[in-house]
């Protein structure tokens, strides 16, 4: 039983919290030199419409509506670059370079085939040809294992774990007898493991002066 039935504060709240604002609309207001009131209701706005007289300095994104993105060159010319809303003709029609670039653009690997070239401890650099090239021996042999197993090697392999033990821990790929079958514990643990809450359910108590 609870005692009393009912709790009551003398105070409010400092902060209303998320029951009490069940329903409520949210609202702004500006933060002028009279505060501005926010009634259910409604309130009048005096005038209706804002007329502002000179432009803006940066265009907002309603007025961009419909415009189409585009760039011009401003360094290097004497001139600043124009832009027409219907085109303007280049000259001349088509552009030459004296010379290839340094680095090849992106446009230019277009339908191209990523390869790769050993580039050490070969007296000769080696050849990247379109239509391949034969390679000699066909088949490579080494005469030594490998220090550490590869990926492809572990391919069907199971993930297993053996305890750092004197003898060592043997792993057979169709198990082994473990004796005894059953462990027992002869006291409890000093801490409560996970697999002990199954079923439990969390709960809090206020730290009063009082326990309950």
């Amino acid at each position: 039983m609870h005692t009393p039935s009912v709790q009551r504060w003398s105070n409010a709240q400092a902060w209303p919290h998320d029951p009490q604002l069940f329903g409520s609309c949210s609202v702004s207001t500006q933060a002028a030199g009279v505060p501005q009131l926010v009634r259910p209701g409604r309130q009048t706005h005096a005038e209706e419409r804002h007329a502002w007289v000179p432009v803006h300095v940066v265009p907002q994104t309603p007025q961009s509506s419909g415009s189409l993105a585009r760039s011009a060159q401003t360094a290097l010319l004497p001139v600043p670059h124009i832009e027409l809303p219907e085109g303007h003709e280049q000259a001349p029609a088509v552009h030459t370079s004296p010379c290839s670039h340094a680095v090849v653009q992106l446009p230019q690997c277009a339908g191209s085939v990523f390869s790769s070239v050993h580039t050490m401890f070969t007296p000769v650099p080696q050849l990247t040809s379109p239509a391949g090239h034969v390679h000699t021996p066909e088949t490579h042999d080494s005469p030594v294992w490998q220090a550490f197993a590869q990926l492809p090697q572990w391919f069907g392999s199971f993930d297993g774990l053996t305890h750092p033990m004197k003898p060592p821990q043997l792993m057979s790929p169709l198990g082994h007898v473990h004796a005894p079958a059953t462990h027992v514990s002869w006291g409890p643990h000093v801490r409560p493991q996970p697999p002990q809450w199954f079923g439990s359910v969390c709960s809090l108590t206020q730290p009063n002066a009082e326990p309950q």
